[in-house]
């Protein structure tokens, strides 16, 4: 009874997955520059994954593999997840990032997939990639640890990506327009999720528990393929919206830097950086700006990369214009325009940022 259900399953595996690679090839294949750019690309690599899953479905029911050896079967499934998984979780983020940002993840998921096929051959070479009295001590075993743990990687990946897209499509307009990245990305994550027990199942010997895996995963698969499909012919709009949103978010951060920056400068302006009883805390309350802001202003615009050295910074810039233009004033009288209470406190501070005293920075200057 058990070896029927686990043929059939097998065998609902092929058709299914060699049906869908039709259909993504032939079915709302990108007719613009930007589909062609994007919804194109998520769709070969849905295809790649669908078509790799297929010829492993078909080797497995043709070489009746589970019947000779459970790691051998097991083996083949992890080779082809391994590839597939990750091709399948590339496609959603090309959808999700509207095509940005994905050089990254392309050198990763290489680099994944390289080092899964070089234990594959470091078990083949040191005949351990077979073992179904102890399946923990093969080659496989070591590729399935890598799997978990890159599924899990792509899952909070995918989830934050979700979580980003989320916050941004609000307007009941945009939702509508968003419908495959909505849908196809919550199938995704329960695709992932499903996977995470893939490399234990295929460990086991019950050909009953395998069957019920396959039974949940390809309907799932299934229903990504066709949503994908279905809403793929929106995908020009979709990724033109998405655009239109990152290139909002640029605008208001931009706005929201030029406001930082006026609001520093008027506080910079008025000197309250003299006064030698303030602290960083409360000139950033005085400025109405966050500690973070403050520190982007000063990598962009300033030496000073931290903003605990910006007031001893703008104090000894003052005192070395006030030196320059009065040259006849007192250390003791520049220290108190300055903000510090004493001349020994503003040599101190002196030294620390410019590597020498007043006295000889002045010098310096008048040679």
């Amino acid at each position: 009874m058990e070896q029927e259900i686990i043929s059939s399953v097998r065998f609902l595996g092929i058709l299914p997955m060699f049906v869908a690679v039709v259909c993504l090839i032939f079915i709302n294949r990108g007719r613009s520059k930007l589909q062609s750019a994007i919804y194109n690309r998520s769709r070969w690599f849905i295809t790649a994954a669908t078509l790799i899953l297929g010829i492993q479905f078909a080797i497995q029911f043709v070489g009746q593999l589970r019947e000779q050896s459970v790691t051998l079967c097991w083996t083949l499934n992890m080779m082809a997840y391994v590839i597939a998984t990750p091709l399948y979780n590339m496609a959603e983020l090309n959808l999700l990032r509207a095509g940005h940002n994905m050089r990254g993840r392309y050198r990763n998921n290489t680099v994944f997939v390289t080092l899964c096929y070089i234990v594959f051959a470091i078990g083949y070479l040191t005949d351990t990639l077979i073992n179904d009295q102890q399946p923990w001590l093969t080659a496989t075993f070591v590729v399935a640890l890598l799997y978990f743990l890159n599924l899990l990687e792509l899952s909070w990946l995918l989830f934050q990506e979700m979580k980003k897209a989320d916050t941004r499509l609000t307007d009941e307009e945009l939702a509508e327009r968003h419908n495959v990245l909505r849908y196809t990305a919550r199938v995704m994550k329960w695709i992932i999720l499903v996977s995470l027990f893939s490399p234990w199942v295929g460990m086991s010997s019950s050909l009953m528990l395998n069957a019920l895996y396959g039974i949940v995963i390809f309907p799932l698969l299934l229903v990504f393929i066709v949503l994908f499909l279905v809403y793929g012919a929106n995908m020009a709009e979709c990724i033109k919206v998405s655009d239109e949103i990152a290139e909002a978010v640029t605008v208001e951060t931009e706005n929201q830097n030029e406001l930082v920056r006026q609001r520093i400068e008027q506080w910079v302006n008025a000197r309250s950086f003299t006064n030698p009883d303030i602290t960083i805390s409360e000139a950033l309350q005085e400025m109405g700006i966050s500690a973070t802001a403050l520190n982007f202003y000063l990598e962009q615009h300033t030496p000073v990369d931290n903003y605990r050295r910006w007031l001893p910074y703008l104090r000894i810039e003052e005192a070395k214009r006030i030196m320059t233009e009065h040259p006849e004033y007192t250390l003791e009288a520049i220290a108190a325009d300055c903000g510090y209470a004493n001349k020994s406190s503003l040599s101190h501070a002196f030294k620390q940022q410019e590597g020498m005293t007043p006295g000889q920075w002045l010098t310096k200057q008048k040679e």
